[in-house]
């Protein structure tokens, strides 16, 4: 199967990313994709667009297909809000190109990407009607990621808003960072980070293991001098999880929170 044509052989033409150009565009010459292009039955009405003298971008029109050095792109302005907008060119994909750009986008060298990535790799600088479609389907039908089982864009749990807190020290984050690759002098090669959700004071305290011992007598120090909390988010790792936390929380009426990956 012939393949798209790279940036670099369009000349004077706009050209892709970087990142787009190394991982979704291999060579092919520029008159095989034009010809593609031009006799592609899907791509009639954008021709008959682009060749209309499309208006400028403008709120009112975001978007409009154009011709440029015998090629054919879309042209849209992106961005939330107006103050963001800026205009982003893609080229426009005939059928023929489609399975190899899902393809190369899909089969990154990273990782198989799901529907959602591959999605916005292509979208960087490709369009055709329809592509979300199109790598939904290409995404699923993939061998490789139904034998090792991988998921397809898993659908995560809405966040749920916490509470805004006026309260000093009426509930608090923490958090251990590390191992880090160099021990201090100390012996050091752990921090637990604190954090106040109200007046976002932060306290930060090296240690030698992850322990709840050590965990415990860290916060007993912390707790001594701002009080103790009503409630304190914790991540699932173990130190904040063990017995030993439990009886602490228990001992002066802290409500645990625990915050999902």
């Amino acid at each position: 199967m012939e393949t798209a044509p790279a940036p670099a052989s369009l000349p004077e033409g706009p050209s892709p990313s970087p990142q787009s150009k190394e991982e979704l565009m291999s060579p092919a010459s520029r008159e095989q994709f034009q010809t593609e292009q031009e006799a592609d039955d899907s791509l009639q009405k954008a021709w008959a667009a682009a060749r209309s003298t499309p208006p400028p971008l403008s709120s009112s029109n975001r978007s409009r297909f154009v011709v440029e050095q015998g090629l054919l792109y879309k042209e849209t302005l992106s961005g939330g809000h107006q103050e963001d907008w800026h205009p982003q060119r893609q080229l426009v994909v005939p059928t023929k190109y489609r399975v190899k750009l899902l393809s190369l986008a899909h089969n990154h060298p990273s990782g198989l990407s799901g529907v959602n990535r591959t999605k916005d790799r292509l979208g960087k600088s490709f369009h055709w009607e329809g592509t979300g479609k199109d790598v939904a389907n290409y995404v699923r039908s993939c061998e490789v990621c139904q034998r090792a089982g991988k998921p397809q864009d898993q659908v995560k749990a809405p966040l749920q808003p916490l509470p805004i807190i006026e309260v000093p020290f009426q509930r608090v984050a923490v958090d251990i960072l590390g191992p880090f690759p160099k021990k201090t002098p100390r012996g050091k090669q752990y921090v637990l980070t604190f954090m106040d959700f109200a007046t976002r004071w932060p306290e930060a305290v090296p240690l030698s293991n992850t322990r709840a011992k050590s965990v415990c007598q860290a916060l007993t120090d912390i707790f001594a001098r701002v009080g103790w909390p009503s409630d304190i988010l914790i991540d699932l790792g173990t130190s904040f999880l063990a017995g030993t936390m439990e009886n602490l929380w228990e001992a002066h009426g802290v409500n645990h929170l625990v915050a999902t990956p």
